[in-house]
């Protein structure tokens, strides 16, 4: 943005100074208006696939997600598509990271810290209950 600002300013400054007239402005203002709209779109797509995979980052590869009410492993993610494959039936499905931003994702991660979730009430059990558990835990 300041760089737009800083361009903007300095041609209202050619014109009002008289060192350009309006003809060589429109000369080369017509190129940089037609490269706006032939690339506009890709560099918006391009710039919110970035912020999806860098910012946002619902998911890593190998987490299991259920989008649109589909099991899916997430094989591939990209800047401008995130390949998944179907649970089921293994058939890949590519999703495209802009329509990725709109949808709900629930998302089953495969690799987490089973300790953090491990809670045993000691007072409730008994011995053989406790060399039980301790020994599914050393297997």
């Amino acid at each position: 943005m300041i760089v737009l600002l800083i361009v903007g300013v300095f041609v209202l400054w050619l014109i009002l100074t008289g060192l350009t007239t309006t003809n060589a402005i429109i000369l080369v203002g017509s190129p940089i208006v037609t490269f706006i709209f032939m690339f506009g779109d890709t560099s918006k797509t391009f710039f919110q696939g970035i912020v999806f995979v860098y910012l946002v980052h619902p998911f890593d590869v190998g987490d299991l997600c259920i989008i649109d009410e589909k099991m899916l492993e997430v094989v591939t993610i990209g800047v401008w598509k995130t390949t998944f494959s179907k649970v089921e039936t293994r058939e890949e499905v590519i999703y495209p990271n802009s329509d990725l931003a709109n949808k709900t994702i629930i998302n089953h991660k495969t690799e987490f810290d089973w300790n953090d979730y491990l809670d045993i009430y000691v007072g409730s059990t008994d011995n053989d209950e406790i060399n039980t558990l301790k020994q599914k835990i050393e297997e």
